[in-house]
């Protein structure tokens, strides 16, 4: 294929869509306006007979129980699950927090300042000890719930010293 053939167009052009869009809905309204001609004139027995026979009912009810289906499957069931296990969201947070396993500990490549450290000693220093168990030290730690009062006469919109696109032109 050549960069001229004629049948190779580009993968998204809006023009090419456009044309598209118009010639599918003017097909669309000419069937639509085609069907009701048809029901022009007739009973309103035999319009509800023809839109019964049509499988528009059927693929919307069709639709419908498969979202239904599909909600289920993806919410309902994983949730019962976790409930029939106990997870509670303690054991997530107490298998990804550990302590360090043995062969960690080992002395192995130490620099010569770590070599007066003892072999079960760890090299860096601890934070705070938190009770991963307590969220409520967790959120004390964090400091969820302070708050910390503003100067008052002070605008933090006005003159920030930040200014990002300084220097950008």
């Amino acid at each position: 294929m050549s960069a001229s053939d004629p049948d190779q167009s580009p993968l998204a052009s809006p023009a090419q869509d456009f044309r598209k869009l118009k010639a599918n809905g003017s097909a669309a309204a000419q069937e639509l306006t085609g069907w009701l001609a048809k029901m022009r004139g007739k009973s309103p027995v035999e319009v509800l007979g023809a839109v019964a026979n049509s499988n528009l009912i059927r693929s919307f009810v069709q639709a419908a129980i498969g979202v239904a289906v599909f909600i289920f499957v993806f919410t309902v069931i994983p949730w019962t699950v976790s409930l029939i296990r106990g997870d509670s969201g303690e054991a997530a947070v107490a298998e990804t927090v550990s302590e360090p396993a043995a062969e960690e500990t080992e002395e192995v490549g130490k620099t010569p300042s770590e070599e007066g450290t003892p072999a079960g000693a760890e090299a860096t220093p601890k934070g705070p000890d938190i009770d991963l168990g307590n969220p409520e030290a967790i959120a004390d730690q964090l400091g969820v719930g302070e708050t910390k009062e503003a100067p008052a006469n002070v605008n933090p919109l006005d003159g920030s010293v930040d200014d990002l696109l300084e220097g950008l032109e």
